[in-house]
C-alpha cells in the first residue's frame, strides 16, 4: 500500500517534470532555441525524447500512457481517489478543453519545427567559414 502510494506520487511527479520539459521546449521553437543547437545539447535530445514519447502514446492508445498508470494504481489503491478525466483536466482544470485536446498536435508540430532549426544549426556548423 505504501509502496503503490510512492508510486503514484511519482509517476504525478515524473508526468510534471516531463509536461514541463515539453512546453519548454515549445517556447524554444518560437524564441529559436533549437537554433543553436551543438551535438552536446542535452535538452534537445530530452525534449524530442518527452515528445516522441507522448505523440507515440496519443497514436497507439489515444491517451497518455502515464494518465492511465496513475489512474489505474489510483484505482487499485482507493477507488474513490481515481479521477476519469485527463491529467491536464485533473490537476489544471483551469485550462481550456480545446487546448487540452490540441496538447498532441501542438507538441508535434513543435517537434517538426525544432528538427527542422536543429537541422539548420548543424547545417551552419558544417559550413566551412
Amino acid at each position: 500500500m505504501v509502496f503503490t502510494s510512492l508510486l503514484i506520487n511519482t509517476i504525478v511527479v515524473l508526468h510534471l517534470v516531463i509536461i514541463v520539459l515539453v512546453l519548454y521546449g515549445w517556447i524554444g521553437v518560437w524564441t529559436g532555441r533549437f537554433l543553436r543547437f551543438h551535438r552536446k545539447d542535452t535538452f534537445v535530445y530530452v525534449f524530442f525524447t518527452c515528445g516522441f514519447g507522448q505523440v507515440i502514446s496519443e497514436a497507439i492508445t489515444g491517451r497518455c500512457v502515464l494518465t492511465d498508470l496513475e489512474k489505474s494504481l489510483r484505482y487499485n489503491l482507493a477507488p474513490t481517489t481515481a479521477f476519469n478525466t485527463s491529467f491536464l483536466q485533473h490537476y489544471f482544470p483551469f485550462l481550456p478543453q480545446p487546448f487540452i485536446d490540441a496538447v498532441g498536435l501542438i507538441t508535434l508540430a513543435c517537434m517538426i519545427v525544432a528538427l527542422v532549426q536543429v537541422g539548420i544549426a548543424v547545417r551552419r556548423s558544417q559550413r566551412p567559414e
